[in-house]
């Protein structure tokens, strides 16, 4: 990826001006061009003041200059405004009937930050693996001295002088000439077919934002449509259908020149695939044998009044025979080995795990009440744990003790949800920084490193040798939710949890045992029986 050049970029790669002052410069790979700045605070007054459109607004907390990109502006304000300078400049004449200006799609903006992948045919603009941790500056971290507007303060090693918003076109532009593509404020981005729904797309970052992840090129912030923030703003692409066609037809001739010489190449290669498709079916055949089988040739068998690993990994502390409760929350790799053995298809996990030791998300209730009786009778088999042991998951009561709520009042996870107002598994909320996977970016004066679902036993242990019950994933239990018929209880916060109420630990949640979600796991229980 090329990374931004200190020089001052040539006013020849412009090739549109709005009415506004506003330059465009071609982004490669689109058919697009994009504005250099973000649209300004007198921009969007303009628009305000001549179409006598009116924002519901708290007063800003700090001061902006003319200069300054315009905040405090939901999706429908960025395309109102756009809409409105497209109506302005085709009646002066600025614009043909074939040109608009419109807020950016995501591979469009993608491509614009120098995500590779989104410069070619077809592209969505999401990030490829090998470009997850690139930003539109380059590879660095910290970020260097000039790459933007972020709360500097919370980034060791680099400054910026702005506390707030900055004057547009302040920083180091990407090789196209376009500035402030990370930080300064979020940016509406808007996908051409519009689908149902009232969730849009931030990119970015923003001043008041430094975590590494948040200003990669290819982050996506999803965010309700109608909402603003003093983060908040965008820029514009002004598209010429006339200019597209063009493309595409200088496209397609040269994907028909090209097309002979494929079709030949394809020919060639087809008896060779052919032939290594054959070996390759014998090779895997082999691995699938090799994956299918669990090693459980050092795994030694269960020792009462003793921890216990098993055939999987899991440690059990001796905690209160005759329960014993899994140290973490059940991992991708568990659940695969399980799939791999029983030759069972199972809910298929998001795209962010990308870890085996991450814990496995998205398995409904009957998923994970399947997994635990598997577990049972291939131990049972392999004479790992006694014949009157087997694994479940835990109950709601068993969960709370687990989690240091010893007594609560009710006899039924409904009547027990909440009647504890003062009890947290971190002890106060907020929690300790860096003490918990949870949605921190929601959470002032909270951090953690995980954007998504972390490895198990990441953090230190919050409930004795217990790893993650006040945070990562919320976990199933055994128990049925009595008043919704054909749901079950899930306890514990996730990363998707930040608000206070949801942090107690007397909090439950419920939800169809067929379904799954992307912030549910669940632990194992080794009941040893009578």
């Amino acid at each position: 990826m090329q990374a931004w050049s200190q020089t001052t970029v040539d006013p020849g790669n412009t090739m549109h001006t709005s009415s506004q002052g506003m330059e465009f410069v071609i982004v490669p790979g689109t058919d697009i061009l994009m504005a250099r700045f973000e649209t300004r605070v007198s921009d969007f007054e303009a628009f305000e003041k001549a179409a006598s459109y009116k924002r519901e607004v708290e007063k800003l907390h700090f001061e902006q200059a003319p200069d300054h990109p315009v905040v405090n502006v939901n999706l429908a304000d960025a395309l109102s405004y756009c809409a409105w300078l497209t109506a302005e400049e085709r009646k002066a004449g600025k614009l043909t009937s074939d040109q608009t200006y419109r807020i950016p799609t995501r591979q469009e903006w993608s491509a614009a930050a120098g995500l590779l992948s989104a410069r070619k045919p077809n592209a969505l603009g999401n990030a490829n693996p090998d470009e997850v941790d690139l930003f539109p500056w380059g590879a660095d971290w910290p970020p260097p001295q000039g790459a933007g507007n972020f709360s500097a303060r919370d980034i060791p090693g680099f400054n910026d002088d702005f506390p707030f918003t900055s004057p547009v076109g302040k920083f180091m532009p990407t090789p196209e000439g376009i500035y402030d593509l990370a930080g300064n404020v979020w940016e509406w981005t808007q996908e051409r077919e519009l689908r149902a729904g009232n969730e849009g797309s931030l990119r970015g970052g923003s001043w008041a934002y430094f975590k590494q992840e948040c200003l990669t090129s290819g982050y996506i912030y999803a965010v309700p449509a109608d909402l603003r923030a003093p983060t908040f703003g965008f820029r514009c692409v002004m598209e010429d259908r006339a200019r597209q066609m063009e493309l595409r037809r200088v496209a397609a001739a040269e994907a028909a020149k090209k097309e002979k010489e494929i079709e030949e190449a394809k020919r060639k290669r087809r008896e060779a695939a052919d032939a290594a498709l054959a070996a390759m079916e014998k090779e895997g055949s082999a691995a699938r044998a090799m994956a299918n089988s669990i090693d459980t040739s050092s795994t030694k068998a269960f020792v009462s009044g003793s921890p216990y690993t098993n055939s999987l990994g899991m440690k059990f502390p001796v905690g209160s025979a005759p329960v014993l409760i899994a140290e973490t929350e059940t991992t991708i790799k568990s659940v695969t080995a399980w799939a791999n053995t029983a030759k069972k298809s199972i809910s298929q996990q998001p795209t962010f795990s990308t870890d085996p030791n991450q814990a496995a998300v998205n398995l409904t209730w009957n998923e994970a009440v399947a997994f635990c009786d598997w577990l049972t009778t291939f131990e049972r088999s392999k004479n790992l744990i006694p014949a009157s042991a087997r694994y479940r998951l835990p109950t709601d009561e068993e969960w709370s003790k687990a989690a240091g709520l010893s007594s609560e009042q009710g006899s039924t996870p409904d009547e027990r949800h909440l009647a504890n107002t003062s009890h947290y598994i971190g002890k106060t909320y907020p929690p300790e920084p860096h003490s918990a996977n949870l949605d921190h970016p929601k959470m002032p004066g909270y951090q953690d490193r995980f954007a998504y679902v972390a490895p198990v036993g990441s953090f230190t242990p919050d409930a004795g040798a217990l790893y993650d019950l006040g945070g990562n994933v919320s976990e199933w239990c055994q128990d049925s939710w009595t008043s919704a018929e054909g749901e079950a209880v899930a306890r514990g916060p996730s990363w998707l949890t930040s608000d206070e109420r949801s942090m107690l630990t007397s909090y439950r949640i419920h939800r169809p045992k067929d379904t799954g979600r992307f912030d549910i796991g669940f632990r194992c229980v080794l009941d040893l029986g009578s």
